[in-house]
C-alpha cells in the first residue's frame, strides 16, 4: 500500500468502508453466496418474523451478544433489519 493510498482511507473512512463492502458482495455474488435474508430464502421476511428471530437469538431478552460491541436486543433487531436486503 503506498503513502496515497493511505491518504485517501484516512481521508475518507466511511468511503473506503463502503467500496470494501461493495467489493464484497461482488465477490459473494461471484461464488454465488447470498449477501441478505432475501437471497437466502427467496422471499421478504415480515417485522414479525424479525421480532421472532430477535426473541430467539436474546432468549426473550434475558441475553445479549458480543465482546467487542454488546448487542442487546434492539441492537440485533436493526441488523436484522438491515439484512432484510432490497
Amino acid at each position: 500500500m503506498n503513502t496515497k493510498t493511505i491518504f485517501a482511507v484516512l481521508k475518507n473512512p466511511e468511503g473506503t468502508a463502503e467500496q470494501g463492502i461493495q467489493a464484497m458482495e461482488r465477490f459473494y455474488h461471484a461464488i454465488g453466496m447470498p449477501i441478505n435474508i432475501k437471497e437466502l430464502i427467496g422471499r421478504d421476511i415480515t417485522d414479525e418474523e424479525i421480532k421472532e428471530m430477535t426473541r430467539k437469538c436474546s432468549r426473550d431478552n434475558t441475553i445479549t451478544c458480543g465482546a467487542l460491541k454488546v448487542l442487546k436486543a434492539e441492537d440485533m433487531e436493526k441488523i436484522y433489519q438491515m439484512a432484510r436486503g432490497k
